[in-house]
């Protein structure tokens, strides 16, 4: 079955019955609170999606009044519903490395979430250079993706759609970055919980899985959340 195929209807057939206003606000919360830079991004950043889906992203470019915005996904389905909610914005029906081939625009900040798990190594490593050459000059990539050194559900991550290819830890893709030729990246966890007191509860928890851990021999992973956040700017 082709890629294009499978994503035409991805709403239908991986989203049905899906909240998809629910998931547009914890979205906002999650992401605001593990990227707090986002903030402070003037209003008239220049920013592209790759992979837009339901329009999270989206969403909370319009919270803070960034005024130019671009979001290209493979998903009928999903253009559509972003067409339809975010009348001010532009959305492109296309697979995101033909777009980048195509584009000659560069943007401030490139955003990518759920997404590098859907590609191929060959895809991957065609994607990245693509992606910086579009950075402005002071330009930075954001990548939100499944961890594989996720303490739970790294394999439900990988294996919960069938458009998965692979799926990273810090160390395996500070690699495919390095050979690249990129450094000037670092990367993150994502906020556990949703709110202050459900963040203190998982740190609090988390020490006592850390004695866990020790006393069965294991190291504990300084990227151990459900995703992995990467930031990767633009060399000077």
């Amino acid at each position: 079955m082709k890629k294009e195929q499978i994503f035409e209807n991805y709403i239908t057939t991986q989203y049905s019955n899906y909240d998809y206003e629910l998931s547009r606000e914890t979205f906002k919360k999650k992401t605001l609170l593990t990227i707090p830079e986002l903030k402070d991004l003037p209003t008239n950043t220049k920013v592209l999606e790759l992979g837009c889906g339901m329009g999270g992203f989206a969403h909370i470019c319009k919270l803070l009044g960034i005024t130019d915005y671009s979001g290209v996904d493979l998903s009928g389905e999903e253009i559509q519903l972003c067409k339809k909610d975010f009348l001010k914005y532009k959305f492109y029906k296309w697979d995101i490395i033909e777009f980048l081939k195509v584009n000659k625009l560069k943007y401030d900040v490139i955003f990518m979430s759920q997404v590098f798990e859907h590609l191929t190594l060959e895809e991957a490593e065609t994607i990245l250079p693509l992606i910086y050459d579009h950075l402005s000059k002071d330009g930075v990539f954001i990548n939100s993706m499944p961890n594989a050194n996720s303490y739970y559900n790294a394999g439900q991550c990988m294996f919960n759609d069938i458009t998965h290819q692979r799926i990273y830890n810090q160390i395996s893709f500070s690699q495919l970055l390095k050979l690249q030729g990129f450094n000037n990246f670092a990367h993150r966890p994502d906020y556990c919980g949703r709110n202050a007191f459900e963040h203190f509860v998982h740190k609090t928890y988390l020490k006592l899985f850390e004695l866990h851990l020790k006393l069965l021999g294991f190291a504990r992973w300084r990227v151990y959340t459900h995703c992995i956040v990467t930031l990767l700017r633009r060399n000077k």
